[in-house]
């Protein structure tokens, strides 16, 4: 059974919550102490903690270290509150009791004293994590003794004396200033604002205020003036019948799909008007399971990390927060496996961690317990209570009817309407059932809208409590972060080194098809241009299959971290330099093999590379847009011969361009494998004299050119300007693919879930 007064460990050991039983319990070093802490800076039987009806008290029993509550060294029997902060040694705990208010996660201690506010007077302060320092802060993203201010002469001056801490005045790192009135002063996830006479704490609390939302999708009505009000640090659940619009609230609740009319207010500001402000402070964790699978635990958090956190954090500081992170989630000891080796609640942990490492305010869930078994829907429902307990306002759907009684609000959909949002205990009267599953039953007994005009009656009857949350100024959470950029790059190469198959299979097709090609071409006519027509579509193949299921197999992801701050341009132009690398790889491969075995090939190889290195940008920047204008995975793999059948068709090579009727000449010229294999012909010869013996291997190569330049027997193939304007062609392929795989991008955020 837990007990109602707990300990929580923020930093020293990896983080746990001792639950303190009923009489005296010794805390300390040894195996029989009551709660064992096993690092040597904590002594045998370091503290007493007595505990009677619900209330605590500690006492320093250690005679050689002593024991600390808010920085004070506890000399005397002393009674402990919510909030209060012990250290014992490098060990760090909270003490909470849960009779009383849930704590708040920012808080720090002056003088001992909890305070919002830092007063500042003459003399030097010490700021730190440590007992020692005149500012305590509680907090394992900050070291012990880590900044000094210093007033002196009317002038304040603020240092920083850590250099791997988050340490920023008005958002530049400045390791010394001379603070000036309106300042923002930053470390680790504080900040405080200079009014020139204190530092003011500003807060990381979020109210969130839904007002008559009411949305229609396809002229089917889905949700129906839908209102709801979240506190700070709330635990809300919503639950209702399959397809009575839970999902549909949760996106109107988050911005994700802006309902038709009403309003969603955030901290009292229109969510709707200013999405992109608020969006990177959500956290978003949806039905799938939204993470690389490829990919470790700790790869996983590490590029989410470097995606989130900002651009100027230190690799150190970065690997405290995964930690930290993995360890609030009990995720420590699956740091090094592949998140595919993971059980379904493990996995959804993982996805949970991702959303945590940047430490949002608020986090959305959609079905979060969706597929897991009873023992793991427990465990995952009882971290969410931690989350808010821990002061981050967490608000999901779920079907899960065995956990609701660790919500703080719940919230019941029927039909799009809201029919009931208070305590679970109270839905339970409000339906006049024993039992949560009960209610489903209940409520098919009633029209949605009479069960609605019953929940605004009994509201109205109901006397609604104060708000009574802190009030300080809310910090603005926007970060920022990294370049993206390399950080996509690199997540996106150790996606494919995660399976050794993915390497052999690409540098397999190639080698396979190039052997093949100089095998069954040996001997025939005109070979050079046959095998360079088969690199071509190959080439062009390769790209197009390639970048077909970048996008759509990993549309959730991409979502979600647009939501977090994820540049799409970034995003897009990471996809098509790495398609387009491993294209350009792929196509040395198969010209190299169809060079230097078998006959070889003749003709100019500047040309032919330029050539074929620019439809490999193409064909990547079409499989790019075949994956955005997909709806599935299926789709995108068959779309890909859908636009590569016309170009081989059009090409100018199985059909020549010299005998082309004149409407499809003219369409063929648009085509990028049209311009392609002109460049081919020109290769085959450029600096060459039209003789009898160039007619015989190259007459198609010959024919196809004559229509573009005055060629005869006996002249010099040496004009580059024919080349030159197909190379333009190409150019201009290479950016109309992205221009329009943004374009879809933009509509794949709203349109694919």
């Amino acid at each position: 059974m837990k007990s109602d007064c707990e300990l929580t460990i923020l930093f020293g050991l990896p983080t746990s919550v001792y639950q303190i039983p009923e009489g005296i319990s010794s805390v300390g070093s040894s195996l029989s102490d009551t709660i064992h802490l096993g690092v040597p800076s904590v002594t045998l039987g370091h503290c007493r903690i007595e505990k009677l009806n619900s209330t605590c008290w500690v006492e320093n029993t250690s005679s050689v270290r002593s024991t600390f509550v808010n920085g004070i060294r506890v000399d005397t029997k002393r009674e402990l509150h919510t909030g209060d902060v012990l250290h014992l040694g490098e060990v760090c705990l909270q003490y909470r009791a849960k009779s009383q208010p849930v704590p708040r996660t920012d808080v720090f201690f002056v003088h001992g004293q909890r305070a919002t506010e830092i007063q500042i007077s003459e003399g030097l302060m010490k700021v730190g994590s440590m007992p020692e320092c005149d500012v305590l802060v509680p907090s394992g993203d900050v070291s012990g003794c880590f900044a000094e201010i210093n007033c002196a002469l009317g002038q304040v001056t603020i240092q920083c004396l850590d250099k791997l801490m988050i340490f920023r005045i008005n958002e530049r790192r400045i390791s010394r200033h001379t603070l000036a009135l309106g300042d923002q002063i930053q470390w680790g996830s504080y900040q405080f604002e200079f009014t020139g006479t204190s530092l003011v704490a500003l807060s990381s609390a979020v109210s969130l205020e839904a007002e008559n939302l009411t949305l229609n999708i396809q002229g089917r009505r889905i949700l129906a003036r839908a209102s709801l009000s979240v506190k700070s640090g709330e635990f809300v659940g919503i639950i209702g019948p399959t397809g009575a619009g839970k999902s549909t609230f949760l996106a109107a609740l988050s911005g994700r799909h802006a309902a038709d009319s009403g309003t969603v207010f955030f901290n009292g500001k229109n969510l709707y008007q200013n999405l992109g402000k608020f969006r990177p402070q959500f956290g978003w964790v949806p039905q799938q399971n939204i993470v690389h699978r490829e990919l470790t635990v700790t790869q996983a958090l590490e590029f989410s990390a470097r995606l989130r956190l900002p651009r100027d954090i230190t690799e150190i500081a970065m690997a405290n927060i995964i930690l930290k992170t993995a360890q609030r989630l009990g995720l420590q000891e699956k740091l090094a496996s592949r998140i595919d080796n993971l059980s379904g609640g493990e996995i959804k942990k993982v996805s949970v961690a991702v959303e945590l490492l940047s430490t949002p305010p608020l986090i959305f869930l959609d079905e979060p317990t969706s597929g897991l078994d009873p023992g793991a829907e427990t465990n995952l429902m009882e971290m969410l209570r931690g989350l808010a307990d821990g002061g981050c306002t967490v608000v999901t759907t779920t079907h899960n009817m065995a956990n609701l009684a660790l919500l703080d609000q719940l919230v019941i959909v029927a039909e799009g309407l809201i029919v009931y949002a208070g305590s679970p205990v109270g839905a339970l009267s409000f339906f006049g059932v024993k039992t949560f599953p009960a209610i489903f039953k209940r409520v098919e007994e009633r029209k949605p809208s009479e069960w609605r005009t019953l929940y605004e009656n009994l509201a109205r009857a109901t006397p609604q409590p104060t708000n009574q949350d802190d009030r300080r100024p809310v910090k603005s959470q926007r970060k920022k972060t990294s370049f993206q950029f390399p950080v996509l790059l690199s997540r996106q190469l150790d996606v494919l080194c995660a399976d050794v198959r993915n390497v052999l299979i690409l540098i397999g097709q190639p080698l396979l098809i190039g052997l093949l090609l100089v095998w069954a071409v040996r001997g025939t006519m005109d070979d050079s241009a046959l095998k360079l027509f088969f690199i071509s579509v190959a080439v062009l193949w390769f790209g197009c299959s390639n970048g077909a299921p970048s996008i759509i197999s990993e549309i959730a992801i991409y979502r979600r971290e647009r939501m977090a701050g994820l540049h799409r341009s970034s995003y897009l132009i990471s996809k098509w330099v790495f398609l387009s690398l491993i294209t350009l790889f792929q196509s040395g491969i198969l010209y190299s093999t169809a060079h230097l075995l078998g006959t070889g090939l003749s003709g100019t190889w500047q040309w032919q590379i330029a050539g074929l290195a620019l439809i490999s940008l193409i064909g990547s920047g079409i499989g790019l847009l075949i994956s955005a204008l997909a709806r599935s995975p299926m789709q995108s793999i068959l779309l890909v011969p859908l636009l590569i059948i016309p170009q081989i068709i059009l090409s100018g090579y199985t059909v020549p361009a010299s005998i082309m009727r004149g409407w499809v000449y003219a369409l063929s010229q648009a085509i990028p494998s049209f311009q392609l294999q002109r460049i081919m012909d020109l290769s085959l010869l450029w600096q060459r004299t039209i003789d009898v013996e160039i007619l015989a291997s190259h007459l198609a190569a010959f024919q196809n050119l004559q229509i573009v330049m005055n060629l005869k027997m006996g002249s010099v193939v040496q004009c580059p300007t024919i080349g030159y304007q197909s190379l333009c062609i190409l150019i201009a392929w290479v950016v109309v693919p992205l221009l329009l795989s943004f374009a879809c991008l933009c509509k794949a955020e709203i349109s694919k879930s």
